[in-house]
């Protein structure tokens, strides 16, 4: 090989090397600069695949009009997520006043139910009776320090609230673009990762697709409806703050833990003050709330993706604990892909080396 020959090779590499360092640096610093934004792509993304079929029988109720579809979905997704947060506000605001009044009026004596609560009832009820009678100087000396924290709780509170409304509000925004322009977005992704891993790569986005529809139909649908169902229930026989109990039971169901952690005590609050006819019909609603996902869940992911179910159960929670709440998406997509790779594996034919048969 001449030197000029081996000059011109040594260029090529320096050249080939100068250029995926320079793709890299680039990306590198592009995913840095969008990293703020990639949780609310990321719902965005989920939000729009799982809803993508509501909007298309949207648009068609619609005359066709796609804007007007985008517009009632994304109302819809402001909705619910502000009508919950101004329900838990209204429920912060009317303790507050309570608080005012007790301090200004004094404790009441604690009702007879207070003492029979198992365990610590008979202690609660001695604390109880030594703060009645005392005048607001003396109660408020006595309830400073609780004030004191619950003041700092509500303010760090604020924050986080402010923040993950800035948060919802632009994931809002993302996802109706992706309504939009859902098609020209979608045929993007898919030509990518078929020009990275040909149309087998392809079909695994589509497979991602489905995985995170199926989640969003059997674990969120159902979580909805059960905490929705859990909150109208309480209200209805009575228990207070029904309004932030079903917040609470929204996130245990989301958890698979389920609304059982509320709806049980409720119960036995109810029996406790004498409630006999609520506390009853409370009991019998939770035995078809509890059972609710064990019928409605398995339903609606096996409509939404052909999966094994307990691949799915086990890719929402484990999801769910590395990732938190997002990971109820991303676990079990990740845990889809992975199988279908995995059967695909085992499927081939296992090729025997040349000379390796019986007659070698």
């Amino acid at each position: 090989m001449s030197p000029t020959t081996g000059d011109h090779s040594n260029d090529e590499l320096i050249r080939r090397l100068a250029m995926v360092l320079g793709v890299g640096t680039l990306a590198g610093v592009s995913i840095w600069i969008i990293a703020p934004f990639l949780p609310a792509i990321l719902w965005a993304s989920t939000i729009a695949v799982a809803t993508w079929p509501l909007l298309q029988k949207l648009q068609g109720l619609l005359g066709g009009r796609r804007w007007a579809a985008t517009t009632v979905l994304t109302l819809l997704l402001i909705l619910g997520f502000f009508l919950p947060l101004i329900m838990v506000m209204g429920a912060i605001v009317e303790h507050a006043g309570l608080a005012r009044d007790l301090l200004t009026k004094g404790l009441p004596q604690p009702p007879a139910w207070v003492p029979k609560i198992p365990v610590v009832g008979s202690r609660v009820a001695d604390e109880w009776n030594g703060l009645v009678g005392l005048d607001e100087t003396a109660l408020r000396a006595k309830l400073e320090p609780g004030l004191t924290m619950f003041s700092r709780w509500l303010l760090g509170t604020a924050g986080s609230v402010l923040r993950l409304t800035v948060q919802v509000l632009l994931t809002t925004g993302v996802t109706a673009l992706f309504y939009a322009k859902g098609e020209s977005v979608a045929a993007g992704v898919r030509a990518f990762f078929r020009r990275v891993g040909g149309e087998g790569a392809e079909a695994l986005v589509i497979l991602a697709g489905g995985a995170a529809r199926g989640v969003a139909l059997g674990v969120v649908v159902t979580a909805v409806l059960q905490a929705l169902l859990t909150g109208i229930a309480l209200a209805l026989t009575g228990v207070p703050g029904a309004g932030i109990l079903g917040g609470i039971a929204l996130v245990l169901c989301l958890a698979q833990v389920g609304p059982l952690l509320l709806l049980a005590p409720s119960v036995a609050w109810l029996y406790w003050s004498q409630q006999t006819t609520a506390a009853t019909i409370l009991l019998i609603v939770s035995l078809g709330l509890v059972s609710m996902d064990n019928i409605l869940r398995p339903i609606l992911i096996t409509r939404g993706a052909n999966l094994p179910l307990l691949l799915v159960f086990t890719g929402v929670i484990g999801g769910m604990l590395t990732f938190g709440i997002i990971g109820i998406f991303i676990g079990p997509v990740v845990l889809a892909v992975f199988w279908t790779l995995l059967q695909d594996w085992v499927k081939q034919p296992a090729k025997v080396p040349a000379g390796s048969g019986p007659g070698a």
